[in-house]
């Protein structure tokens, strides 16, 4: 984060979604998982680069409804991913279409930042005159940040679950229907599809009342008490595990049961994307968030 940001935004999607567009035409395994790790890479640019610009384009309360918004991104565009996905893959009949639609987003978001986007003075909103550091001292300086490590470790955590719970929701939901169904008449009516279009609607759902409701209770809730934030990100975290966890263990017995519950863990789940990221804001100086 030493150079400008709006052309580490557009290198780092463009490899992105080269990586996407190159990988969906491997037919070797280990090709293929190259070019998926790689696509983390372009991953990693956007989302820790993005959020520092956000930081010194607003301040306090407009910050968070604005990292929201942001963060609302992530949960509503992989709810949408399974949709896409799904149908695209259904009428190609090929689920690597599914990962040819990705760069034309892609190539469209790189068009939009290179001519339109506005790269501000690191700390502008803040009213910072701070200059930056070595790597080295910010790195230092990082790790001696107890708030700075544990939010990152715990953001770790909650990251894992989440992505856990999009890879192998669906094909646990679709077991778990097909072993409810048994011998019974239009059991060949679920596919991993039908399930998968379902469970991305009901993922886009939380997401799209889960970011907002999360930032927006912490904002009210912070002005009578300081360390709400953390307070919400726990809550929010602990009382979503049972209801996660009876969500698919009652994929036996009832799907709509399942998409409920799993509904209502992941609105819980997604409640913490843009607190955690506001948290990290305001307790790491401007010449620092985007490392």
């Amino acid at each position: 984060d030493r150079h400008s940001r709006k052309w580490l935004l557009a290198i780092g999607i463009s490899f992105w979604s080269l990586s996407t567009l190159i990988g969906s035409f491997m037919h070797n395994f280990w090709l293929f998982l190259m070019f998926r790790a790689l696509v983390g890479i372009g991953e990693a640019s956007y989302s820790v680069v993005a959020p520092a610009i956000i930081s010194d384009l607003f301040a306090k309360d407009q910050r968070s409804s604005v990292l929201a918004l942001f963060y609302f991104a992530i949960p509503v565009g992989t709810g949408l991913g399974y949709i896409v996905g799904s149908e695209v893959a259904g009428a190609t009949d090929d689920w690597r279409w599914g990962l040819r639609v990705t760069p034309i987003m892609g190539a469209l978001a790189v068009f939009m930042i290179i001519f339109i986007m506005q790269d501000p003075e690191r700390g502008a909103a803040d009213g910072s005159k701070l200059k930056p550091t070595s790597p080295i001292s910010d790195l230092k300086s990082l790790v001696r940040n107890k708030s700075y490590v544990f939010a990152t470790i715990a953001f770790t955590c909650v990251c894992y679950v989440a992505g856990a719970l999009m890879w192998w929701g669906p094909n646990f939901a679709f077991v778990g229907a097909k072993a409810a169904c048994g011998n019974k008449a239009n059991c060949g009516d679920i596919t991993l599809a039908n399930v998968s279009f379902k469970f991305g609607i009901v993922m886009t759902l939380s997401g799209l009342l889960g970011v907002p409701a999360g930032s927006y209770i912490s904002q009210i809730i912070r002005h009578q008490v300081p360390n709400a934030d953390p307070i919400v990100c726990a809550v929010t975290l602990l009382v979503s595990v049972p209801i996660l966890f009876f969500g698919f263990v009652t994929a036996n017995y009832s799907l709509s049961l399942c998409y409920g519950l799993t509904f209502f863990a992941g609105l819980l789940l997604n409640a913490n994307w843009s607190i955690v990221s506001d948290m990290t804001m305001y307790i790491v100086i401007p010449t620092r968030r985007g490392v």
